[in-house]
């Protein structure tokens, strides 16, 4: 499907409350985690079927690492399943998978299924989606000023926003114009720090395993009741 008038270009989702879930359902937390994977299928068909340019899943930040390292496992295993499991009929739908975040901790099974995955889905240009592992808005500013002072030579008083913004472009993720939250927190968590400057944010109550095609479609149609004026006056 070609892009409908007012559609974001780059949609953005915190994927919170699976563990909530899990607890509501006096279920272990992994299995709120396993839920997690169908909302996650549902966005990536969904941005697609409405020609959503690009399209961010926040799956696992810095401070999740202080989680317990039974959970920690679990997630990254689960992780790394999942995407050996998907991977080629993402292919197929012509998404081109990018991974964003400190890889450093991350164990060798997901790194080996995310260089596999970006490698084989590099050439795809349907859908640019960005998962988030290891990640973090303030290490992300970190990191992309640090490679932008040492690939151009920029000395730092010679620094400007521009050079910055155009460095995110190439290092990151684009600007989002529309960030989604579930889990019923009403906060940004420390993701896209930068990103996120003009970003329309939607917190909902659902949480992550009851997210569905009609929240997806209902994040849209909100967006595109908004007036974006980016600091402008409206004109009369």
């Amino acid at each position: 499907m070609t892009k409908q008038k007012n559609t974001p270009s780059h949609v953005a989702v915190i994927m919170d409350g699976n563990g909530r879930w899990a607890s509501e359902q006096y279920l272990p937390r992994i299995l709120g985690h396993k839920a997690g994977i169908e909302p996650a299928r549902i966005c990536i068909k969904e941005a697609v079927k409405h020609g959503i340019s690009h399209l961010s899943l926040f799956m696992f930040s810095t401070e999740n690492w202080n989680r317990p390292s039974e959970e920690v496992s679990a997630i990254f295993n689960l992780l790394t399943d999942t995407l050996n499991n998907e991977i080629k009929e993402l292919h197929q739908q012509q998404v081109r998978i990018r991974f964003i975040g400190d890889s450093a901790l991350l164990p060798d099974g997901l790194k080996v299924a995310i260089a596999k995955s970006e490698e084989l889905t590099k050439e795809n240009v349907k859908l640019n989606l960005y998962l988030g592992l290891s990640y973090g808005g303030r290490w992300d500013i970190v990191n992309v000023t640090k490679k932008l002072l040492s690939s151009k030579a920029v000395e730092l008083d010679q620094l400007t926003e521009l050079m910055l913004d155009e460095a995110f472009k190439e290092n990151s993720i684009p600007d989002i114009d529309l960030l989604i939250r579930t889990g019923r927190q009403k906060r940004i968590s420390n993701f896209a720090l930068w990103q996120m400057a003009y970003a329309e944010i939607l917190f909902l109550d659902q949480l992550w395993p009851d997210f569905d095609e009609k929240n997806f479609g209902a994040a849209l149609d909100y967006f595109k009741n908004i007036d974006r004026r980016f600091g402008k006056i409206k004109n009369v």
